[in-house]
């Protein structure tokens, strides 16, 4: 144990000082494309409390940066909630959905989606702005990291399309891939105004922490 230093179990709980702010626009960004079509859509989004969610994984994070954060989080629960049900079932349609939101990390950052529907073209602007002031090198990773993100819907659709019941071991791997960590993280970077170097974040205490 190192001396000198003072662990508080449970740790003081920490939330940005601009939730109030956040709370009170938090709906606008998945309004403007058409995300929440009526108002009991957007009564349902409220109770997500997607804001508070991203004040507390960023607490550091206020103006533009935690409506970033808070942006990010509604367009998971959304797009989530679209493979909810029959759809969900169904690879053909997870696989056009999936496939039409990786091609946007495919364009480039000033190219916006072709015919795309509003959850793909929030997506891309969600993309755009994570990218601001953030290394190639970054962008590299974040991409991917959004790759296994999304695809691992795809290994869900199949598996209920089947029938199938994966393996403890399988079902793991494929819930490390969709519980969305890896892009969270990305974007404590980037509200946070730094990077963490490849080297350090490959490192196999890292990858354990």
């Amino acid at each position: 144990m190192p001396q000198g230093v003072l662990l508080h179990i449970p740790f003081p709980s920490r939330i940005s000082p601009d939730l109030d702010r956040a709370q009170a626009h938090q709906l606008g960004w998945p309004r403007s494309f058409g995300l929440l079509r009526n108002k009991d859509a957007e009564r349902r989004h409220l109770q997500g409390r997607y804001a508070d969610l991203a004040a507390r994984f960023h607490p550091c994070a206020t103006g533009d940066d935690l409506d970033l954060g808070v942006d990010q989080q509604s367009w998971y629960f959304i797009f989530d909630d679209q493979f909810d049900g029959s759809h969900g079932q169904d690879p053909v349609l997870v696989e056009q959905l999936t496939n039409a939101v990786i091609e946007v990390l495919n364009l480039p950052l000033n190219v916006s989606p072709s015919n795309a529907v509003p959850l793909v073209t929030a997506f891309a602007d969600l993309w755009a702005r994570s990218c601001e002031g953030m290394s190639v090198t970054w962008r590299i990773r974040a991409a991917r990291h959004w790759r296994t993100y999304i695809s691992g819907y795809l290994t869900e659709a199949v598996n209920r399309n089947r029938g199938e019941a994966p393996s403890f071991a399988n079902q793991l791997a494929v819930r490390n891939a969709t519980i969305g960590v890896r892009p969270v993280l990305d974007i404590a970077e980037r509200l946070g105004h730094f990077e963490v170097a490849e080297q350090a974040y490959n490192s196999p205490l890292l990858t354990t922490m």
